[in-house]
C-alpha cells in the first residue's frame, strides 16, 4: 500500500591503511564528503531561516567575503566551531581551526565557521573571534540546533555542532 521509492546506496571503498592502521579517505572522497557536509550544515540553516523575517538588529551575520560569496554563487564551506572551543586544547584548537579555513580556502572555496556571540550568529569569524572561543577560561556553550534560540537569547558564547 502506497508507493515505495528506491533509496540510493553509497558503500565507500574500503579505507586506506597508513602507520598504525589510520583510515585515511583519498583526497577525492574527502572532498567530497566535506562538500556534502557543508551543504548539508547551510541547508539546515537555511530551512530554520527560511519564511522568517530576521530583526532589523542583525541576527545573522556574515563575514562580508562570505556575504559575497553567496551573493555571487560561490562556494561557501560551512565550519561548525566546537572544535575551537571545545575539542583540544589552546592554543592547538585555534591553529587548527586556521588550517581547516586555508585547506578551504587552498580548494577554492569560502570558509564560514559558524559560531553565537554577543546574542548574534556569526556565519564567518575573525581570527579575534575565533581566539574569542578558544581562549582558556572562556565558557562556551557547545549548541546544537536545539541550543541556538536560547544560546542567542541569552547573549552566551555558542560554538555549532552538526
Amino acid at each position: 500500500f502506497g508507493f515505495v521509492f528506491p533509496l540510493p546506496v553509497f558503500s565507500p571503498p574500503p579505507p586506506v591503511l597508513v602507520g598504525d592502521s589510520f583510515p585515511l579517505a583519498s583526497n577525492h572522497l574527502l572532498r567530497r564528503s566535506l562538500i556534502m557536509s557543508a551543504s548539508l550544515r547551510f541547508h539546515v540553516l537555511e530551512r530554520h531561516l527560511s519564511g522568517h523575517t530576521l530583526p532589523s538588529s542583525g541576527l545573522l551575520q556574515l563575514k562580508p567575503e562570505v556575504a559575497r560569496a553567496l551573493a555571487s554563487g560561490g562556494p561557501v564551506v560551512a565550519l561548525e566551531s566546537t572544535i575551537i572551543a571545545h575539542g583540544m586544547p589552546y592554543p592547538q584548537n585555534k591553529q587548527t581551526a586556521l588550517q581547516v579555513e586555508q585547506v578551504v580556502r587552498q580548494h577554492g572555496a569560502v570558509p564560514a565557521t559558524i559560531a553565537l556571540l554577543e546574542g548574534k550568529i556569526h556565519v564567518g569569524l575573525t581570527e579575534e573571534q575565533m581566539e574569542r572561543l578558544a581562549s582558556p577560561g572562556s565558557s562556551v556553550v557547545k549548541c546544537s540546533t536545539r541550543d541556538l534560540a536560547a544560546v542567542v537569547a541569552s547573549g552566551q558564547l555558542g560554538s555549532t555542532t552538526v
